[in-house]
């Protein structure tokens, strides 16, 4: 049972446990941190990982897939090494050149560049049939339709929104 705080705190937030020392939790909802993981490690997990691991697998990737992540940084470091373990076939994007070393250690097969001048195209190894936009930043979409198979799917990650 959660603690009860000073009413200088308020009340609003004891529903919550924003303000307690203990809670009361389903197990369904609550994992078990291992000891040698730090806390803030732990955290950008179960945030950020959470959002790009359900990402993925809500838009049912495969290990066949070739999956485009637009945006390296934040969610897009999640992605390339989820998406790489789940056996696809990664391709980095992004407007900054300085990202390609950080991508491909993370797991991604190819890197591209996207800061091109109006006119020239994206060019990649294979087309690409689903598309993660991890950046709330514009991204040009017309580089990107001329290297997606028919069909693709783009989808953003769902905080990027």
């Amino acid at each position: 049972m959660c603690e009860r705080l000073p009413k200088q705190y308020g009340q609003t937030d004891f529903d919550q446990g924003s303000f307690s020392t203990g809670g009361v939790w389903d197990s369904h909802f609550v994992y078990r941190i291992p000891d040698k993981m730090k806390s803030e490690d732990a955290t950008r997990l179960l945030c950020g990982g959470w959002t790009v691991w359900n990402t993925l697998i809500g838009y049912d990737l495969k290990p066949t897939d070739h999956v485009g992540i637009v945006g390296i940084g934040g969610l897009g470091h999640f992605a390339i090494p989820f998406a790489n373990k789940m056996g696809c076939e990664v391709t980095a994007f992004s407007a900054t050149e300085s990202k390609k070393a950080n991508s491909l250690a993370l797991g991604a097969h190819h890197f591209v560049h996207t800061n091109l001048p109006v006119g020239e195209r994206l060019k990649v190894a294979r087309q690409i049939n689903k598309l993660l936009v991890c950046t709330n930043a514009h991204i040009r979409l017309e580089l990107f339709t001329r290297i997606l198979v028919g069909k693709a799917t783009i989808f953003p990650a769902a905080d990027s929104q």
